[in-house]
């Protein structure tokens, strides 16, 4: 499982998270709780490491939030000038349309060549082309891909309450 609380420490011991202990919907609290777990993260040896939440990955149903949380100098909903975290932060957003829970959230660290994979095991090739009635062409096509994660302290993600 990709976003766990129990993600082992191989040579110090112990586990790390990288979600919530309790799924979280988006919300100011829920990132800043995201900024203290991700700011605690270290490598296997117990040693910190510096990764830094860069971007959020949201389904459309929270956009107009993640706006809101992103994008205002100020705290929404209420009467305080407080300045909000993730403008503090420069933190940015996009919207997966294929995401298929409406208030799951993720925030991403800095890219990284460990991190989430994708790759091509074979590109896409045409192999054979039938001419079944004029004007229509059937063609047999594949392709195959992998996908996967080298290291989990790539992402943080919460499947919302």
């Amino acid at each position: 499982v990709l976003c766990a609380t129990d993600h082992p420490q191989a040579k110090a011991g112990g586990s790390q998270k990288n979600r919530p202990t309790t799924q979280a919907d988006l919300s100011i609290t829920a990132l800043d709780q995201m900024f203290a777990d991700v700011g605690d993260w270290e490598d296997d040896a117990g040693k910190k490491i510096k990764r830094r939440i860069k971007m959020l990955g949201i389904p459309q149903q929270l956009a107009w939030l993640a706006e809101r949380i992103t994008r205002s100098p100020h705290l929404q909903g209420t009467a305080n000038n407080d300045i909000t975290p993730g403008d503090l932060r420069g933190l940015t957003y996009f919207i997966n349309e294929y995401f298929t829970d409406e208030d799951a959230w993720f925030g991403f660290t800095e890219k990284r060549s460990d991190g989430l994979i994708w790759f091509w095991r074979q590109k896409f090739a045409v192999e054979d082309q039938y001419v079944i009635n004029p004007g229509f062409l059937e063609v047999i096509a594949d392709y195959f891909t992998s996908s996967g994660w080298g290291d989990w302290k790539v992402v943080y993600g919460s499947a919302g309450a």
